[in-house]
């Protein structure tokens, strides 16, 4: 056999990397004299969702030591890496003797066919082009089988090896080793007939020679899964509102609170006694109405303020002024109004006061922000659901204040999605199975909760989703960039 390798209907070769091919065609040379019946097979797949491409690279051998070499073809990764069969065209024209040179194996790669997924040539004095037939779209690697039979013994055999069951056959090859090249008289033959299960690869030799089989198989059912992934609806949503009312009177959205403080004959500091000048000399007097009462009211206010200072929570922000009271009737002064000295002396003032301040919690009205978001959400109906919030991104400030009322700017926002439950999910598998990829693409485009455009099937065109829902996986991949919903 000079070559066996894919092609188009015409037997021409494979132009570009990666073509599908619909053929497949056998050169071989009759070394004997005898008219000889050449049987060619080819091992076609359907019910699978498989597509073959070809991958080539062209090859030349000539070791002048003798010495077979070992040529290979890789599929490519990721999606196109697994093998299922491969070729060969050799140079020769049959016109040399089979005996001095060509190629004696051609077989998948070891470990199973899936490790380096490559397909194998022993190549002894010999040019050609080496081929390997890569799947796309299939979704369990097929297996080479690992029991590759040899018969070192005999000189005339056939031998075959068999698909494990629930999988089919797409290929195969041989391996004729212990010889240089093809020292020793040989015809080989491989074939997937008349057994579509097995692979077989029959020889006859005048000498005993050492051959393997190797076969590659697929997964005949559909056992595994097939990943979708869809993205849902992912929106912002705000609300208008940016600023929440805080009250002391119960008429704000969110109730204030408010301070309150009792200093009683809050002390001034020594105050100088009023100096006059009489008959006799100097008087130092303290005023009638113990004098200007500044001195108290400055104390009892801040008196007033630390007290309030130490009543506040951490929790609580003031907000406007506070209300100071003095009752100036409580004034006293100590010595009292009226004494009198010859010499200077100093005093001290004494006041009554209340005072009130109006305060906030932050955390009550970031509760108000995420309650009317919440509600927003709602809105929109049971299906969303709220995915991230987004309560006074940059703190709260003031807008406008006053002793009893405040108005607090805080913006509430968020990002809402589609819940897909998955008792959702598991319904839309169970409308997706059975149907072309296509069909899949048409139900998902059309379905509530699923954003257009943005949904993928890993199946190749025109293969058909598992009609067993549970070997399908919706995966939700959520949008980068959400767009905006509405503003409530």
């Amino acid at each position: 056999m000079l070559s066996s390798y894919p092609s188009d209907g015409a037997g021409t070769v494979p132009s570009s990397q990666g073509q599908v091919e619909t053929a497949w065609t056998v050169q071989a040379t009759n070394p004997t004299t005898t008219a000889m019946v050449y049987e060619i097979s080819a091992t076609c797949v359907k019910g699978i969702p498989i597509t073959n491409g070809v991958w080539f690279a062209p090859f030349a051998q000539k070791d002048p030591n003798g010495n077979d070499s070992y040529i290979s073809q890789m599929c490519p990764d990721p999606q196109l890496g697994v093998l299922t069969g491969g070729g060969f065209q050799s140079a020769l024209n049959g016109l040399v003797s089979a005996e001095s040179s060509g190629v004696v194996g051609a077989y998948p790669s070891e470990e199973q066919g899936v490790a380096r997924k490559s397909w194998h040539l022993i190549v002894w004095d010999a040019s050609g082009t080496i081929f390997a037939l890569c799947a796309q779209g299939v979704f369990t690697e097929p297996l080479v089988a690992v029991n590759n039979l040899t018969d070192p013994e005999t000189s005339k055999v056939d031998l075959g090896v068999s698909c494990p069951t629930d999988e089919v056959l797409v290929g195969g090859g041989y391996a004729q080793l212990g010889a240089k090249g093809a020292g020793d008289p040989v015809t080989l033959d491989s074939t997937g007939i008349p057994d579509l299960t097995t692979w077989h690869a029959g020889y006859s030799s005048n000498n005993d020679i050492y051959v393997e089989v190797h076969g590659i198989c697929i997964r005949a059912r559909s056992n595994f899964k097939i990943p979708i992934t869809i993205s849902n609806y992912r929106h912002l949503i705000r609300i208008p509102a940016e600023q929440v009312v805080v009250a002391t009177d119960g008429t704000g959205q969110v109730a204030a609170t408010q301070e309150t403080a009792h200093v009683t004959q809050a002390r001034s500091g020594a105050l100088a006694a009023v100096q006059s000048n009489n008959a006799a000399g100097p008087l130092n007097v303290v005023p009638a109405g113990c004098g200007d009462p500044s001195a108290a009211i400055d104390a009892v206010t801040a008196a007033l303020r630390t007290q309030l200072s130490g009543q506040a929570t951490a929790d609580q922000v003031p907000f406007g002024d506070a209300g100071i009271s003095i009752n100036r009737d409580s004034l006293t002064c100590s010595p009292g109004a009226g004494t009198r000295q010859s010499t200077p002396f100093t005093s001290t003032q004494a006041i009554d006061g209340s005072a009130t301040q109006a305060t906030y919690s932050p955390t009550a009205v970031r509760a108000y922000q995420s309650q009317q978001l919440q509600g927003a959400v709602r809105n929109q109906g049971g299906q969303y659901v709220l995915d991230v919030a987004t309560i006074c991104p940059q703190d709260m400030r003031l807008a406008t204040a006053s002793a009893t009322r405040a108005n607090i700017v805080c913006p509430a926002g968020g990002v809402v999605e589609w819940n897909w439950t998955p008792d959702a999910l598991k319904g839309l598998a169970r409308t997706l199975a059975g149907k072309t990829k296509a069909e899949a693409l048409r139900v998902l485009e059309a379905t509530a909760g699923v954003d257009p455009d943005k949904s993928t099937i890993d199946l190749a065109d025109g293969a058909t989703l598992p009609t067993d829902p549970n070997n399908i996986i919706i995966v939700v991949i959520p949008p980068y960039e959400p767009n905006l919903l509405s503003g409530l």
